[in-house]
């Protein structure tokens, strides 16, 4: 077998073993046990888990890279927002491990803390020119102010590190059926900036995925 078809068999049964039992029970023996190799082989291809985190976390930054360029791509307007919102919330469960610890693996793995450093200034700059697009398409209004743009750019990129963390508080056994209720409330966050044209397909994204009025965490 080719050494990158074994290398992503290892990255395929670490992320397994990362989103069901958490970073600190990950070991390098476990993920070798499970694909009947010896320790040593699997180190010939990663020195240690820490190696392989990062890497995982990488596959999730360039799987949202491609929705981003979708964005960059296609006329926007906020059903795609919506939709693409969705799309990368489902991702982001997918390399759900990466969020519920992002705190913990940023501390152990340096070299992630410091890519996500440089990742939140190219974030930044892409949410800009898509806000800017919002405004010259008249879903936006005119009148919001630089440092408030910045302000939702933060807020989102906050709300995106936290809402899987806050789904596994407040839902039992939380998949990716939770991701409506966290897409409809980074999508709500707009709605103070929405002009007349925004809110009216801000109201038909909520009659088509919706039921009725926001409840809130359920019972």
């Amino acid at each position: 077998m080719k050494k990158k078809d074994t290398k992503t068999r290892i990255r395929t049964e670490a992320l397994k073993q990362l989103n069901e039992s958490g970073v600190e029970q990950v070991t390098i023996r476990s993920i070798a046990d499970a694909l009947a190799m010896s320790p040593g082989n699997l180190t010939y291809h990663y020195k240690n888990t820490d190696f392989i985190i990062y890497e995982l976390y990488l596959d999730l930054v360039h799987a949202i890279d491609e929705t981003i360029f979708e964005l960059n791509n296609r006329p926007l307007d906020l059903h795609l927002l919506y939709d693409q919102l969705v799309r990368n919330q489902g991702k982001m469960f997918a390399y759900r491990f990466v969020l519920l610890e992002f705190a913990t693996i940023a501390r152990r793995v340096e070299s992630v803390k410091h890519h996500y450093r440089h990742l939140i200034r190219s974030r930044q700059e892409q949410f800009k020119m898509f806000l800017h697009v919002l405004i010259m398409e008249g879903y936006l209004k005119k009148e919001v102010s630089d440092s408030t743009q910045l302000e939702m750019i933060f807020q989102s990129l906050i709300f995106s590190n936290a809402w899987l963390p806050d789904a596994y508080i407040h839902f039992d056994q939380p998949d990716e059926r939770v991701i409506p209720f966290y897409a409809r409330l980074q999508m709500s966050m707009m709605l103070p900036y929405l002009t007349d044209k925004g809110r009216s397909q801000y109201g038909e994204i909520m009659e088509k995925h919706y039921d009725g009025n926001f409840s809130g965490y359920p019972e």
